[in-house]
């Protein structure tokens, strides 16, 4: 039912809570939540197709009274209980940056397409990370972010490689940095000579990556 990727969002989600998933998408992730997870979701998106599509899915499932769905930009027109949990995967960095900028909310589940160096710097000036992972799923790199509200004191390298990632030394850790370590050697190749600073900027994560 859920792809590999969904399941580790899913897996970020403690029991019993309220979601908020924004941008749903087909809703398969609230559907299993509701049915697997005891959580009481609410599928939103922008997209009147998407959420057809969510709202259709749901009907399968017969949980048309237990997961609510909102045609909303972001989270307009929302409600936001105390202690929900936000989930916002699949968009860029500056779009999630901009869906939360107004907000102060007690726990965020992010799964970013792209830029997690500025996605961890700017959430970090009012959350803190509890818990993350990365990994790979159909030969794409993923990290799943749980932010929670608070304030911790963080690096440059914390940003970039994550504060509790970079701690881990299971094999699926392993080859996601690997991977980001890999990637990094081929841009290098590929920058002019004159944009030293550049090209010194991903030596120093790459240097980063390997001694973590």
């Amino acid at each position: 039912m859920l792809s590999y990727r969904l399941k580790k969002i899913a897996s970020l989600i403690d029991p019993n809570k309220v979601v908020i998933d924004v941008g749903c998408d087909h809703g398969l992730l609230d559907i299993y939540l509701t049915l697997y997870n005891n959580n009481i979701c609410t599928a939103s998106d922008i997209n009147k197709n998407a959420l057809s599509s969510a709202i259709n899915n749901i009907k399968k499932y017969n949980l048309e009274d237990k997961i609510d769905t909102v045609i909303s930009n972001g989270l307009d027109n929302i409600n936001i209980p105390n202690d929900s949990v936000i989930v916002i995967a699949g968009m860029g960095t500056n779009t999630i940056l901009n869906i939360l900028k107004n907000y102060n909310l007690d726990e965020l589940v992010i799964s970013s397409n792209n830029d997690y160096y500025l996605l961890r710097k700017e959430l970090l000036k009012k959350y803190y990370i509890e818990d993350e992972l990365g990994f790979t799923d159909k030969n794409k790199d993923y990290i799943v972010i749980k932010f929670k509200l608070g304030n911790r004191k963080y690096s440059k390298k914390d940003y970039y490689l994550g504060p509790i990632l970079k701690n881990k030394k299971d094999k699926e850790t392993n080859i996601y940095f690997d991977n980001l370590h890999n990637k990094n050697i081929e841009i290098i190749k590929n920058i002019p000579k004159k944009y030293i600073f550049k090209r010194l900027d991903l030596l120093i994560k790459n240097s980063w990556i390997k001694n973590r």
